[in-house]
């Protein structure tokens, strides 16, 4: 029985984005060990599917180089105890120092890139050695994989990794089955579901809820996600609480469910600066709701434009208003429809079976069975 490691910066994630992989490796009787921060209840559901959790202390925000230093040889030692025959490493710093320590081990391993994110959008020392750091890490990895293009051709042209190793992933992948398609609700609410940070674009979805609200009074706008993240753009909790009591959103809280909130607005909306694909906009679509996101990577990916949704531009809240009028004025038939397509979309480029049937095989070929 071969013995797989994936590595995250939250628990939350490799739950909610990979318990599909997971599951469907294990029933292969694959041994699955999840590496990420300490987190109870996703430790407890993650142990249910039948892997083994181990916790480690893993700061997003932190640039101190002598605490990441120290990281390297955490992740070494657990990788000694564990003895994997393969690794999956996702978010910045399980890349970087997952990478290194499991090439010094000669494990082989892959580096998933879900999103560039905080360390590419902002042009500043530490990017710059965060590029460094990725091109020294990624020397031993057998492939690095990326949710878009726009992402695999950034690493590539900054000669960041080279051509040959890189793969292009469908997103995280949507479980059809879980994300069933649900009736259209007849009155409008705009949905942004993310972690409570300006780089998601909450900024621009507040200042478009002002203009929309004076013309159309009685449209919800609702917010979903963790505040007070481990985020250099983090939003501040007192932040959120005074835009809600202006009546300007309504903050739903945290939810290890989101299928409930989708099926009750008529819209998901993600104005976000850059990602890898954002599966908030995966499980709307998939539940057959329009979706109005950004012009930039990752977003546009799961938007055909004025097809299952609208593209606006991006930090620009006139054409985010103008997506959003567009939703209001349509009939509910009308969304309907546009629902129907991004469904269909979900369908043939984002099933989740395919984004298992690329681990299976990538294993199957690097593990020789």
């Amino acid at each position: 029985m071969k013995k797989i490691l994936f590595m995250g910066n939250t628990a939350w994630s490799m739950y909610n984005f990979r318990r599909v992989v997971f599951s469907d490796l294990l029933s292969l009787d694959y041994i699955i060990y999840i590496v990420a921060p300490l987190d109870i209840k996703f430790q407890e559901e993650l142990e249910k599917l039948g892997c083994k959790f181990i916790s480690l202390e893993i700061k997003a925000k932190g640039t101190n180089p002598f605490r990441d230093f120290v990281l390297i040889f955490q992740i070494k030692k657990i990788l000694e105890k564990v003895q994997p025959d393969f690794c999956f490493f996702y978010t910045i710093k399980p890349n970087i120092y997952g990478s290194i320590a499991a090439s010094m081990l000669r494990i082989p391993h892959i580096a998933i890139i879900t999103g560039l994110g905080y360390t590419f959008i902002n042009h500043n020392l530490i990017s710059y050695i965060a590029k460094c750091l990725y091109k020294i890490a990624l020397v031993k990895a057998k492939e690095v994989w990326f949710l878009n293009q726009d992402d695999k051709e950034t690493f590539v042209s900054k000669k960041i990794v080279k051509r040959t190793k890189v793969r292009l992933l469908p997103g995280e992948g949507i479980d059809l089955n879980r994300f069933s398609k649900k009736p259209m609700v007849p009155d409008v609410s705009f949905l942004l579901m993310a972690r409570m940070l300006w780089d998601k674009g909450i900024g621009e979805f507040v200042e478009a809820a002002k203009f929309i609200k004076q013309r159309y009074p009685d449209t919800r706008f609702c917010l979903l996600g963790f505040i007070g993240v481990d985020n250099p753009t983090a939003i501040p909790k007192e932040q959120i609480e005074e835009w809600c009591s202006m009546g300007l959103v309504e903050y739903l809280g945290v939810t290890s469910d989101v299928r409930p909130f989708i099926e009750n607005c008529s819209c998901v909306v993600l104005p976000s600066y850059r990602e890898g694909v954002p599966v908030s906009l995966l499980e709307g679509a998939a539940m057959g709701r329009p979706l109005i996101t950004t012009d930039v990577a990752g977003c546009k990916e799961a938007v055909e434009d004025t097809v299952n949704g609208y593209l606006c531009k991006v930090k620009d809240v006139e054409t985010l208003v103008s997506a959003m009028e567009k939703i209001i004025l349509m009939s509910m038939e009308q969304r309907v429809i546009m629902g129907e397509a991004g469904r269909v979309k979900m369908q043939c480029e984002f099933d989740i079976k395919l984004v298992t049937e690329r681990y299976i095989n990538t294993l199957h070929y690097y593990l020789g069975f």
